[in-house]
């Protein structure tokens, strides 16, 4: 049994809108919320001499640990509540309190509103049947389900996806459009060099070597500079694409780093191709005969 009801919070002349959600049972909440730090995975315990708000909600009060905000509620009353924890959330924006500190800030009584609650399969037919039978009870006014709010959060970012997609295959056209305009402006250059190890006696893999180490060279370099700014570069894009009440991941994945690199060597092994095949073509005598630019 919990209550939940909509508070303003301020902090300075920063004002946000979140839900409050007060409980009287502290031990048997943690089995349907979990209030846990984001960057450290340690759970977050819920006290009487502090409130838990959500991470997002903090960034935008520019809030941390032991500071203070001021919360207002809908009847008027107001108070101001210490923050002894922020909590990895992505929905919404929440601030969980105990009905000890309630009490004790706004002076009144809370009574429950809200009941959370498990079942033991999920399903859309089955939720709809429980929601209708629960929904008869006339001191019911709505019956939310998890699973509803997931299917919501998922589909934004499937909607991402494609924005992602776009990105990749953008930024490995331009990794590929760098790399042949760079081996084939070497090449050029170069051409007399490469023609005459080719009558040398070098094998056209011998002579593609020679150029495609070069080209390996910087995939390696622009690798390692990808790692570090693709860091800085994903977090600007979570936090830009972004809606007042919803959070994206900032974590980014090990194996992440992994199909980058993977990815930026494949276009790097495609242009080798390529540029082999044009240097088997390389007219020994053409270019040797071809005047020498000072």
């Amino acid at each position: 049994m919990v209550n939940q009801s909509s508070v303003d919070v301020t902090k300075g002349k920063i004002k946000k809108s979140a839900f409050l959600v007060v409980t009287g049972d502290k031990e048997k909440f943690k089995d349907f919320i979990v209030l846990r730090s984001r960057t450290t995975g340690d759970k977050i315990p819920l006290t009487d001499d502090g409130v838990v708000i959500t991470e997002k909600l903090a960034n935008m009060l520019g809030v941390r640990s032991g500071d203070y905000i001021n919360l207002n509620t809908g009847d008027g009353r107001k108070a101001k509540a210490k923050v002894m924890g922020i909590a990895e959330n992505y929905l919404q924006h929440y601030i969980y309190m105990s009905s000890s500190l309630y009490e004790k800030l706004f002076d009144k009584k809370i009574a429950s509103n809200e009941i959370l609650s498990k079942i033991t399969s999920s399903s859309n037919s089955i939720e709809d049947k429980l929601s209708q039978r629960i929904l008869k009870s006339p001191a019911v006014m709505t019956v939310n389900f998890i699973s509803s709010v997931k299917k919501t959060f998922q589909d934004v970012v499937n909607n991402l996806l494609s924005v992602v997609l776009v990105l990749i295959v953008s930024a490995g056209t331009l990794a590929f459009v760098v790399l042949y305009n760079l081996t084939n402006i070497n090449i050029t250059e170069r051409i007399r060099e490469l023609a005459t190890m080719k009558v040398l006696g070098f094998y056209d893999d011998e002579v593609s070597m020679y150029v495609m180490r070069e080209n390996f060279i910087l995939t390696v370099i622009g690798i390692l500079l990808g790692f570090v700014m693709g860091i800085f570069l994903h977090r600007y894009l979570m936090t830009t694409v972004e809606v007042e009440i919803l959070m994206f991941g900032r974590n980014i994945e090990p194996m992440s780093f992994l199909y980058s690199a993977l990815i930026t060597i494949g276009f790097s092994i495609l242009v080798s191709i390529v540029v082999h095949f044009q240097l088997k073509k390389v007219d020994m005598v053409q270019s040797l005969k071809s005047p020498e630019i000072d």
